[in-house]
């Protein structure tokens, strides 16, 4: 049973906290806890300590602060962890056997991968605990399934792949990853507002820091400014509306509940195409269709009427002229 080196084994109901009171949601601190873990593990720390513990950032957080009690979102400490140096960024799949398969590809880059799943410490058939969760992290792997740190009770936790994918409640994994020192690509220029590529395009606010924190190449320039956008991905229409900024290479995104990620512009790219190529194939059936022929107005009953009467009246003028010729 292979697990990350050094990773510590914490428990979300530690006393200890930064503010020299007990902590109020010990109980349900899974997320920060488990958000906690791996910012101790990669800042090499084994314990919990006055700069990172559950109650800590569960206090930071503006959703919550101090004095919350009650169940939290991993998506409401991304800023939090912005704050404190990490970047928190999720990654949603289809379904649960793709989830741990991600988690899979996540720990063989070293990467710790945070999940959230079925509640094992309560009877969730029952009304009372119905849709109960828990936050754990995967932190090894081995040839028959993963191994978790749960925060809940400061161990390691082993099961199948299957079995974890069939405790999943929820095709979504979270990392953390410590922020680089903001760098300014080369030939591009800076304020401290406003980051602009060598075509003058500016980026702002959360796509700028992304770009400073992630060893942006220098020659993946914005194209446009950052803009709303009622549905984000066309091949995704879950990932619902929000602001966007493409750049030559990339597309970068930001929701309220994701914060700013970086979309799947191949995925995107590829679906336009069959879409664009789908018009296309109907404008070539349509081109090549015979032209629809013209449909004949029925003749009016009396034209033929009033026909016959004209001739009649010629004919009797025609003999009436030749009458007085003689």
């Amino acid at each position: 049973m292979a697990t990350l080196p050094g990773f510590p084994l914490v428990s979300q109901r530690t006393t200890v906290t930064s503010d020299g009171r007990p902590s109020e949601d010990a109980l349900y601190d899974c997320v920060p806890a488990s958000i906690g873990a791996v910012m101790l593990w990669l800042e090499g720390k084994q314990q919990w300590d006055a700069t990172i513990n559950p109650d800590l950032l569960k206090d930071k957080a503006k959703a919550y602060g101090e004095g919350y009690i009650g169940t939290t979102s991993a998506a409401e400490y991304v800023q939090v962890a912005h704050d404190m140096g990490f970047s928190l960024s999720s990654i949603d799949m289809p379904d649960s056997a793709s989830t741990v398969a991600t988690a899979r590809m996540l720990l063989k880059q070293n990467e710790p991968a945070i999940f959230t799943e079925l509640d094992p410490y309560v009877d969730t058939s029952l009304d009372a605990y119905k849709d109960w969760t828990h936050v754990s992290v995967f932190v090894g792997a081995d040839a028959g399934g993963l191994t978790a740190m749960d925060p809940f009770i400061a161990q390691l936790v082993y099961k199948s792949d299957v079995t974890w994918a069939s405790l999943l409640r929820a095709n979504q994994v979270w990392t953390v990853e410590k922020l680089p020192m903001n760098t300014i690509p080369q030939g591009w220029t800076d304020d401290g507002h406003t980051l602009r590529s060598p075509n003058g395009v500016p980026i702002v606010l959360g796509m700028r820091d992304f770009v400073l924190s992630h060893s942006w190449h220098k020659d993946n320039w914005a194209l446009a400014p950052e803009s709303s956008m009622a549905q984000l991905e066309a091949s995704n229409k879950e990932l619902g509306a929000g602001s966007q900024q493409v750049f030559r290479w990339t597309m970068l995104a930001y929701t309220p509940e994701r914060g700013v990620f970086v979309e799947w512009i191949g995925v995107e790219l590829s679906y336009l195409r069959a879409q664009y190529a789908s018009l296309w194939n109907a404008y070539q059936k349509l081109q090549a269709a015979p032209a629809p022929q013209p449909v004949a107005t029925p003749a009016d009953p009396r034209i033929a009427q009033y026909a016959a009467k004209l001739a009649a009246v010629t004919l009797l003028l025609t003999q009436a002229q030749q009458a007085a010729a003689l």
